[in-house]
């Protein structure tokens, strides 16, 4: 199922906004008791949006950053201390590589149910001018700076409490787009929602499926290598994309519709959105077909050459008739 419903998605508010200054050089972060958001409440939103395409995760046991954001959940009173300590924790975790930004943290209203969301945002160098009287152009450089360019989204999570695991993430990680990084891990007290044997299983029978609901409209090349294809796919690619993993299972035979079924499967797996290193262990070479007459024919071939064998009983007979086309008989 998705991370939201569509309601939520379309009624998202920002109930709570506040952002501090992280990984600027200095020792502590400089922490700021109040940043209205104004006018810019749909821009935002929109940045909130982008992390539902993310991988799924869950807070560990005993999870600092859950305490503190469970916090704000017991009383929204806590919500400007419990963003310093977060900020503090995010500095603390820092390295040289990180570039200076801020943290941000929201409680966002989604059709009554309360959710929270962090996100780092990188300053980006911007270069601004103006015109002056005698039509010369004076170019001026902003480095505090929140652009739109996903580059600048550096790591956000949308967090859903609740009592039976603790809270459920969804992460975006621009460095690490298969994962997390073990900064942000380490930040958040998270560990990966499923592992990566379970999800790619789960890859190759959703394909195996929604190649099944659609075996009219795909020719019999695919239908009946379906399970062949998805495993050596699985084999080609070092990790899951959607996109790139529907092209090459489907082909040009892959239309909106197949997409659409393929998308859908996703979701109700929880899925939508996952990128994850493949673990070819977790699915099996599809084997050979094997058959044996009553008279001792042994007859054995794997899905690629599925198309050569046609096997169809004769009713009038009481027989089965075995039909094999080849391009050249081998004596073994």
């Amino acid at each position: 199922m998705a991370f939201i419903t569509e309601e939520q998605n379309r009624e998202m508010q920002i109930e709570r906004f506040i952002f501090h200054v992280v990984h600027h050089g200095e020792e502590e972060p400089i922490l700021l008791d109040e940043t209205p958001i104004g006018i810019f409440h749909n821009f935002f939103i929109g940045r909130v949006r982008e992390v539902l395409k993310g991988n799924r995760f869950l807070f560990v046991p005993e999870s600092s950053t859950e305490r503190k954001i469970r916090s704000v959940d017991d009383n929204l009173g806590n919500f400007v201390e419990a963003s310093k300590n977060l900020a503090r924790d995010f500095h603390r975790f820092g390295d040289s590589r990180v570039k200076p930004g801020v943290l941000i943290f929201m409680v966002i209203n989604a059709a009554d149910e309360k959710l929270y969301s962090l996100i780092k945002y990188d300053h980006e160098e911007v270069l601004t001018y103006r015109v002056e009287d005698d039509r010369r152009a004076i170019l001026e450089s902003v480095t505090n700076s929140l652009t739109k360019s996903t580059k600048s989204l550096h790591k956000s999570g949308l967090i859903r409490l609740d009592d039976e695991t603790g809270g459920n993430l969804i992460v975006v990680d621009r460095k690490v787009t298969k994962d997390i990084s073990d900064f942000f891990k380490g930040f958040l007290n998270v560990r990966r929602k499923y592992d990566s044997s379970d999800m790619t299983k789960r890859i190759q029978d959703l394909t195996i499926k929604t190649a099944q609901d659609h075996k009219v409209d795909l020719p019999n090349e695919i239908t009946r290598r379906i399970r062949q294809r998805a495993y050596d796919t699985i084999c080609q690619l070092d990790a899951f994309n959607s996109e790139q993993f529907f092209d090459m299972v489907f082909g040009a035979h892959g239309s909106e519709e197949i997409r659409s079924t393929f998308n859908s499967y996703l979701e109700k797996n929880d899925l939508d959105g996952e990128m994850f290193e493949f673990d070819n262990d977790a699915v099996e070479k599809p084997k050979n077909r094997k058959f044996k007459t009553s008279e001792g024919v042994k007859i054995e071939y794997s899905e690629t050459a599925d198309e050569t064998v046609v096997i169809e009983p004769d009713e009038v007979q009481n027989k089965t008739r075995i039909t094999i086309t080849t391009n050249k008989l081998l004596e073994l």
